[in-house]
């Protein structure tokens, strides 16, 4: 099944209710072992600025950082309520507990019709532990290096 956020005719996509845009939620993950400092989550940001400029009002973003808001629960009922296509999480050095913790609420998770949110892991981690990471989650897709355009391309898929 494809989505899009065009509003075209095309045989072989799967057209969102134009009347709601296309959901996506990134989520900042962070590290105790860097201290009490907070720091901006450039990546999420970056990704977040490219995709309003690429979509425009077809997409709404939402960014929570771990940072700030420490509720993997918290987050996975955001999910089940907002049901975004897609839930994009930076994954920081010293991070990979908190991540089991999201992805062990966020794997199971299914909206009315069956289907969950397309998962993407990002960031440092994702970047250099590729293989490591899709064993332990193979259900997820990996955004390696800069994640501008391949979560563009994702969000339009």
């Amino acid at each position: 099944m494809f989505f899009s956020t065009y509003a075209r005719r095309d045989s072989d996509y799967l057209f969102h209710d134009g009347a709601r845009p296309t959901v996506v939620l990134l989520v900042s993950t962070f590290s105790n072992k860097h201290g009490g400092a907070i720091s901006e989550s450039l990546g999420p940001e970056a990704i977040a600025g490219h995709l309003i400029g690429t979509f425009g009002t077809t997409i709404a973003i939402d960014h929570i950082d771990l940072q700030l808001d420490q509720s993997a629960r918290a987050i996975a009922a955001k999910v089940a309520r907002d049901r975004p296509s897609l839930v994009g999480i930076s994954v920081k050095i010293g991070a990979l507990d908190q991540l089991r913790n999201l992805m062990r609420l966020l794997l199971p998770l299914r909206y009315d019709e069956g289907t969950g949110p397309l998962l993407v892991l990002g960031g440092v981690v994702p970047t250099f532990a590729t293989a490591a990471l899709l064993e332990e989650f193979p259900q997820v897709i990996m955004v390696v290096r800069e994640g501008e355009n391949a979560t563009a391309a994702l969000v339009d898929y």
